[in-house]
């Protein structure tokens, strides 16, 4: 297997700034929010490779019928997604993926030797799939659809009604779907969005606990039917092998259903209290800056009138100003930059704000 550069990854490893506003999570949680006092008696040794008991059925309570045999917990969601693209696609495979998205599964497939079909979302319609391009790139190859829902970068949506439709196409091919679902139950209006894996056979679920802040912990999952979780697993022993005993102890902490709806609302409420300011400082921009507004999670996908690509113009902004920001190109879209406007307190938020305006408009 041959990987090419993961541009973002990368990006991420070797720039930092004074202000970091790349990523997508609300600010990170102390262990003192999580925990009073941890079991110092507690042995640090190994654990099952595919993830404890204990863990794996707290996370089946984020599903309907799900068991704990068919969850493998993971290294974050990064590790779910290798884990689910290499048990599933073989060489001359295709997949359809939805853009603009974290590429990862771009990369795994190519390396793998399958054949990535991309299907942009219409950002004119708030980000809204393109359902009828979707059906037309299915075809007897199509081994599976992925989508991050809500989507990262754009922090949009999508409803109901299109994910039954994606599922629908899938069944059509006899197709997976995938839902990169790492923010899922931070949509802003408290409503959490349907999983594919409670209303479709082949629907799969990646996800972890990073973006509710508790970033370092490095534990997500995958749930899938029982036979592709098992495949799944055993690729997993000759990756990660078991995770950190104290990382899936804290885990299991957080997503008890009093603790996973306290850290849900915490992001929430810095994500409503920061968003309309956000919203407002690109309507001062005028017609040099659009955005769709986000509807869940804390970045948005802000797009420039610029003639700049976007590689370029984060250079700049980063070198002259200490401001981080994810070039649009990594997601798959160009001139565009991911934002996070859901990390930062108010003065912060608005300072870069203030310090970004002229590169929105031309500094020259």
């Amino acid at each position: 297997m041959h990987f090419d550069e993961f541009k973002l990854e990368r990006w991420l490893s070797t720039h930092s700034g004074k202000y970091n506003f790349a990523g997508v999570n609300p600010p990170p949680l102390k262990l003192s929010e999580l925990v009073e006092k941890i079991d110092t008696e507690m042995l640090l040794t190994y654990s099952s490779t595919n993830g404890s008991q204990e863990l794996r059925q707290e996370i089946c309570g984020l599903y309907t019928n799900r068991s704990p045999n068919q969850v493998i917990v993971t290294t974050g969601t990064a590790e779910a997604n290798y884990l689910i693209t290499n048990a599933l696609i073989d060489p001359g495979d295709e997949l359809i993926l939805i853009t603009p998205t974290y590429l990862q599964v771009l990369g795994v497939t190519k390396a793998i030797g399958g054949i990535v079909k991309i299907s942009p979302l219409i950002e004119d319609e708030c980000f809204k799939p393109n359902l009828e391009e979707i059906n037309e790139l299915c075809s007897s190859k199509t081994k599976a659809i992925f989508v991050t829902n809500p989507n990262n970068p754009t922090g949009g949506t999508i409803s109901e009604h299109e994910i039954r439709a994606i599922c629908e196409i899938a069944e059509d091919h006899d197709a997976y779907v995938i839902f990169d679902e790492v923010i899922r139950g931070l949509e802003l209006d408290g409503n959490v969005s349907v999983s594919p894996t409670d209303i479709y056979e082949k629907g799969i679920s990646t996800a972890s606990i990073s973006k509710l802040g508790l970033l370092g912990l490095r534990i997500g999952w995958a749930t899938a039917d029982e036979t592709l979780v098992k495949r799944c697993w055993s690729i997993k022993d000759y990756t990660t092998l078991s995770h950190s005993g104290l990382s899936e102890y804290l885990a299991t902490i957080a997503l008890q259903e009093k603790n996973l709806k306290w850290m849900r609302e915490r992001a929430r409420g810095i994500f409503k209290r920061n968003l309309p300011i956000f919203r407002d400082w690109v309507r001062s921009c005028g017609s040099e800056l659009s955005c769709v507004i986000p509807t869940a999670g804390g970045s948005a996908f802000p797009k420039y009138s610029l003639e700049v690509d976007s590689h370029a113009f984060c250079e700049r902004v980063l070198k002259e100003s200490g401001i981080l920001l994810s070039p649009g190109d990594y997601f798959g879209s160009a001139k565009h930059f991911r934002f996070r406007y859901g990390g930062h307190d108010v003065q912060t938020l608005t300072t870069v704000m203030q310090q970004l305006t002229p590169y929105i408009h031309g500094l020259k």
